[in-house]
């Protein structure tokens, strides 16, 4: 159960106001994600201390964790590169023979050199579902350390445009904060599609945000601990499930987990309640126990809209998604990552894959689209897939 809600008094937007526009905010320094919060499986909430990091590298300035997605599950990193922990980006498993256990310790002598073996898991649903959509996919990315470079000009507006929203509800200027997320990216070679522009991307967020804000529907009184929450739930093997929700307050006055989306396309909205088949929602819901959980999904368009998706979880998909996790884990942990390829519609995953030039070894196309980092890194911010 949540503790009481302070005597805050509630958000109020004026729906005729007009945001300040962004052009004297030029001078303005990036900064990092604020206000990141620690929630246990019980739902209990406690603030921590975010590290600051420069927007070109968000990961970067989250160095403590306890379990988006607290002591620390993840420790420092030291000179050597040595780390005194071991992830699920990095699996040696237990009582295996000495061949096999070396086989595993290919995949990591570079992360971890000098590990205990019994340290348990840290999971999420983004490595969840990569395992599923292709073990071999899950290999490059969390155990040989392959990642996609930062180029694609959607994911990168999603993830300043989020620091926009969460500032709204701290009553800051979103669009300054919109602006200045997102100006360190106007003069780098980034990947736009359709007829997208740096300029054309910025307007259609600062609309969103009018958008959103004439809209109401949406309450988050006490934005320091309701937004951007950190959930654990420890597996029955030992290991730990993490995972961030971006809000959890009011939609249309009910109390519901809340998931911030930006997209060039409409999501589905038929039938009524479509959303409860969203796999992450499904995720969202076990973590915290709560039934109700919508997507509000920020949909640049000509004429932009907002989406707001609300949909019920059961017991039973909780308790099905659960299993799921047990079981894929246990997979993972077999050290098994065998491909899932298909190039033929509908199964046509490897077309689009960033690591397919590793699958036909073509050096040209990973230098193209990836990079390899050395150390440990959880992907956790994979999730936020725009």
């Amino acid at each position: 159960m949540f503790r009481p809600f302070e005597a805050n008094a509630p958000l109020v937007v004026d729906a005729d106001a007009v945001l300040a526009l962004p052009a004297a905010l030029q001078g303005l320094k990036p900064v990092s994600r604020q206000n990141g919060k620690i929630a246990e499986r019980e739902g209990r909430f406690e603030a921590v201390q975010l590290q600051t990091g420069g927007t070109l590298d968000a990961r970067k300035g989250f160095d403590t964790f306890s379990g988006r997605e607290g002591g620390s599950f993840l420790a420092p990193e030291t000179n050597d590169h040595e780390c005194s922990i071991v992830t699920n980006t990095l699996y040696v498993k237990r009582n295996v023979d000495p061949p096999a256990r070396a086989e595993c310790l290919q995949y990591c002598c570079w992360i971890a050199p000098a590990m205990h073996c019994a340290s348990p898991l840290i999971n999420s649903y983004t490595q969840i579902s990569q395992y599923l959509t292709c073990p071999r996919k899950y290999r490059h990315r969390y155990l040989d350390g392959w990642q996609e470079k930062d180029t694609r000009a959607a994911m990168l507006f999603g993830r300043a445009f989020e620091q926009a929203v969460a500032a709204l509800f701290r009553r800051e200027d979103p669009a300054a904060v919109l602006f200045e997320q997102w100006t360190p990216y106007k003069e780098i070679g980034l990947s736009y599609s359709g007829n997208d522009t740096w300029d054309r991307m910025l307007q259609q967020g600062i609309q969103l945000i009018e958008r959103f804000t004439q809209d109401g529907r949406v309450r988050i009184p006490q934005p320091s601990t309701h937004q951007q929450i950190q959930f654990n739930h420890m597996l029955g093997s030992g290991n730990n499930f993490v995972a961030y929700i971006d809000a959890i307050d009011e939609l249309d006055g009910t109390r519901c987990v809340l998931e911030w989306k930006t997209t060039s396309a409409r999501y589905p909205d038929e039938p009524h309640g479509i959303a409860a088949l969203d796999p992450q929602l499904v995720c969202y819901s076990w973590m915290t126990g709560i039934d109700e959980v919508a997507q509000v999904v920020f949909v640049r368009k000509r004429l932009v809209e907002v989406q707001c998706l609300r949909a019920t979880i059961t017991d039973e998909q909780r308790q099905e998604f659960a299993t799921l996790v047990e079981d894929t884990v246990r997979r993972i942990e077999s050290g098994l990552f065998l491909p899932h390829s298909g190039i033929r519609f509908p199964q046509n995953r490897c077309t689009t894959c960033p690591f397919i030039g590793l699958c036909l070894d073509k050096p040209e196309l990973v230098e193209t689209v990836l990079v390899r980092k050395p150390g440990v890194d959880l992907g956790l911010f994979d999730e936020l897939s725009y």
